[in-house]
């Protein structure tokens, strides 16, 4: 864990704290160089100082549990700043997945996202980024474990009746519209009470919030000859750069099909994938 302070800290100490338990689990604290960090605008710091610490539990944390880091931090001129920083245990074995089928749905219909496990682990922080509808948040799964061939259903927005499904319940084909019979998934749900996607859009598959991608699927309606948002633009160039999308991001290279609330864009093949608009085809 990396602490970064502006100005100049002379004293650091700091210890953590798992879930709601009272005992102080010990830390070492190294100050590290800070002209590394300086050179990054992210990091800038007004008066041009940086102070930059590494953190060390000397406990280890679950995937995905809460912790803290708790401490106190001197800066001279009797400045002192106690502190107390919310974290969760990072995904050391993130699952890889790959999209099957997608769905747009609509108000009455729901529709989903259905993927396949590619390669066995958690699937805590890992994104679904749908770049069509920045002003809603991209879907983040929580602490979850997945074998490899395991089918995940997404759904876009929360049941209309109203209720909460539990993240990560194991459903059947007569429960869940995504599904071929015989088959079984483990269901999500984004916590939004109605929501509908961009008929031209951009939907990837990121590992963590700065991690790559795992995969990508860009489809556009008929009659759109534009992305219409940058966003979606800037998503199909990043599938393209990490070559999960051929020939590039152009909207002349997207699965086109006109994607209607009864039907869906399904992946042709599990085993032999492309990366292009005709691993797809559209399908009720």
């Amino acid at each position: 864990i990396t602490l970064i302070f502006e100005g100049r800290v002379v004293s650091l100490q700091a210890y953590a704290l798992k879930g709601n338990f009272p005992e102080e689990i010990l830390c070492t604290v190294e100050e590290i160089e800070a002209a590394d960090f300086s050179q990054d605008k992210a990091y800038k710091a007004k008066n041009g100082d940086l102070s930059v610490f590494k953190i060390e539990p000397s406990a280890s944390f679950e995937i995905g549990e809460d912790f803290k880091i708790c401490g106190k931090m001197e800066a001279g001129l009797n400045q002192i700043l106690d502190f107390e920083l919310p974290f969760k245990g990072a995904n050391t074995n993130p699952a890889e997945l790959s999209f099957s089928s997608l769905k747009l749905g609509s108000a009455s219909k729901q529709g989903f996202i259905k993927l396949r496990v590619k390669k066995g682990g958690n699937l805590f922080g890992i994104k679904l980024v749908n770049a069509g509808n920045p002003k809603e948040p991209d879907y983040i799964f929580p602490a979850f474990e997945v074998k490899e061939g395991n089918i995940i259903v997404f759904y876009w927005y929360l049941p209309p009746d109203g209720s909460m499904p539990e993240d990560g319940i194991l459903v059947s084909a007569d429960a869940c519209n995504a599904l071929e019979p015989g088959e079984k998934a483990f269901c999500f749900w984004a916590k939004l009470q109605k929501f509908q996607p961009k008929r031209t859009n951009a939907v990837l598959i990121r590992t963590s919030q700065n991690d790559g991608l795992q995969d990508a699927v860009l489809f556009k309606h008929p009659k759109d000859e534009e992305w219409g948002m940058p966003e979606i633009e800037r998503a199909a160039v990043e599938a393209a750069e990490a070559g999960l999308w051929m020939p590039d991001g152009d909207i002349l290279n997207a699965v086109q099909a006109n994607i209607t609330p009864t039907k869906m864009i399904k992946r042709i093949s599990q085993e032999t994938i492309n990366h292009n608009a005709a691993d797809w085809v559209l399908t009720k």
